[in-house]
């Protein structure tokens, strides 16, 4: 009668590896049909350890990944949001490097307050370019700076300037934009 599994050898029997995460001593016998091959490349000793996330780094392993550029911006070489923002694994979830940076160096992030770029730089965690601010700072900030097409200070007086071709170009909407504008009459 052939037994169905992994052969006898004593390699098989000895290996152990402790999880990184936990810190569990798990066996290649623990699993079955695991090879010894296998055994050797895996690092957690479950599913759920693979998925919660590395440990937590050190902070200054955090400040010695950042990359110093010319014009004072730090930028974050790792992952990225495909928005552009760095993202790091703190606390079983992504965070944006740029809060875990503000986090580090001013403390807890305010009730309620986004953390805000003066360098208009994403991937950026200098402590120097960030602050506490307001989704309508936020927004104003980038209306100001033009880094949002498509929206526009109503107060503008662009708007009311020549045809609504005209003026969409100038400020950069479309003519029905400039249209409901100017039926709502600005602000």
């Amino acid at each position: 009668m052939t037994k169905i599994g992994r052969p006898f050898s004593e390699a098989c029997d000895k290996a152990a590896k402790s999880c990184p995460k936990c810190g569990r001593i798990f066996r290649l016998r623990d699993v079955p049909f695991q090879s010894l091959g296998r055994f050797a490349k895996r690092k957690f000793c479950s599913r759920h350890c693979a998925s919660s996330g590395p440990p937590a780094a050190n902070p200054e392993t955090f400040w010695a990944k950042l990359t110093r550029r010319e014009n004072g911006c730090w930028e974050w070489p790792g992952r990225k949001y495909p928005n552009g923002y760095g993202r790091i694994w703190r606390g079983g979830r992504d965070v944006r490097t740029h809060r875990y940076a503000y986090l580090l160096a001013k403390g807890p992030i305010p009730e309620g307050l986004m953390i805000l770029h003066s360098c208009d730089n994403r991937p950026c965690c200098n402590p120097d370019h960030l602050r506490a601010g307001t989704a309508k700072e936020n927004r104003e900030d980038a209306i100001s700076r033009g880094r949002v097409r498509g929206v526009i200070d109503r107060s503008d007086p662009r708007i009311f300037i020549g045809t609504l071709k005209t003026a969409a170009e100038t400020m950069g909407v479309s003519p029905a934009t400039i249209h409901r504008i100017r039926k709502a009459g600005g602000t």
